[in-house]
C-alpha cells in the first residue's frame, strides 16, 4: 500500500470529524491520558463534549478545567481514552504551551494531588 501525500480539505474536515465523533461517543467521558517515561498513568484529564473544532483538516482539543495528578511524575506521552472507555489515541507527544506537541500542559512536572489542565492539542 502507498503512502497518501495529500488529500483534499473536504475528506481532511471528515476525516478529524469523524475522530472527534469517535472519541465523543459512549456513556462516559473522554480524557486525556498522561504517562510517565516508565508508562505509568501520571494523570487522567477529562475532555469536555464535544472534545474539540475542527479546521482546516485538524481537530483542536478544547482547553481543559483541572485534573488532579494521581503520582508524582513528568509526562513523557499521552493518548485519548474515548467516552466509551476504550483508548483509541495514543503515542501523542507532551510539551508546554506553544510547543506545539499533541498535547500541551499547564506545567511539565506533576506531583500526587497537584493539578495539570490541558491548554491545547492537535490532531491530523
Amino acid at each position: 500500500m502507498s503512502e497518501i501525500a495529500s488529500i483534499d480539505a473536504g475528506l481532511a474536515d471528515a476525516r478529524a470529524e469523524a475522530t472527534r465523533a469517535y472519541i465523543d461517543t459512549g456513556a462516559g467521558q473522554a480524557a486525556v491520558l498522561l504517562y510517565d517515561a516508565s508508562n505509568v498513568l501520571v494523570a487522567s484529564i477529562p475532555l469536555a463534549n464535544p472534545c474539540g473544532s475542527v479546521s482546516g483538516g485538524v481537530l483542536t482539543l478544547a482547553e481543559s478545567g483541572d485534573a488532579l495528578a494521581l503520582v508524582d511524575g513528568t509526562p513523557a506521552a499521552a493518548a485519548i481514552a474515548s467516552a466509551n472507555g476504550s483508548v483509541c489515541i495514543y503515542g501523542l507527544t507532551v510539551g508546554a504551551p506553544g510547543s506545539g506537541a499533541g498535547v500541551e500542559l499547564s506545567t511539565a512536572t506533576l506531583f500526587a494531588g497537584g493539578t495539570v489542565r490541558l491548554t491545547g492539542g492537535t490532531l491530523s
